[in-house]
């Protein structure tokens, strides 16, 4: 819901930057509460997200387990339904206005060897095969 970015080269002060963030929370134009940011996030995302459903025919009461346990069930319809939710709702959040950046959360490091440059080659294809 809250996403911030910062390159830190030395050493990292966990406390005072959840402090900093924390304060985020509560200045102008950040609601305070969890449900305001939910509901925020939602109207951003709820048009794009609810263009495309996968629907397998799962069983209702398989779609209803959660997520630990359906990766029990590698064969599952539910499991296929849930990862493909999963990983549009991931692409749409990552996207914005530019495409998806190979960096940081994907390779562990914000300063990559193509100095996490926005390339069209295979990972194009391999990012946004599940976006239909």
């Amino acid at each position: 819901l809250l996403t911030r970015v910062h390159r830190h080269t030395g050493e990292l002060d966990a406390v005072a930057e959840g402090r900093a963030l924390r304060g985020l929370l509560h200045e102008a134009p950040y609601p305070a509460s969890y449900d305001d940011l939910l509901a925020r996030h939602l109207d951003r995302h709820r048009t794009a997200y609810d263009r495309v459903t996968l629907d397998l025919a799962a069983d209702p009461a398989e779609r209803a387990l959660p997520g630990s346990e359906l990766l029990a069930r590698p064969h599952s319809p539910a499991l296929l339904e849930r990862l493909f939710a999963a990983g549009r709702y991931h692409l749409l959040s990552a996207s914005g206005l530019l495409p998806p950046r190979l960096t940081g959360l994907w390779t562990g490091d914000w300063n990559t060897a193509w100095s996490g440059a926005f390339t069209t080659n295979a990972n194009l294809n391999l990012q946004t095969a599940s976006a239909a």
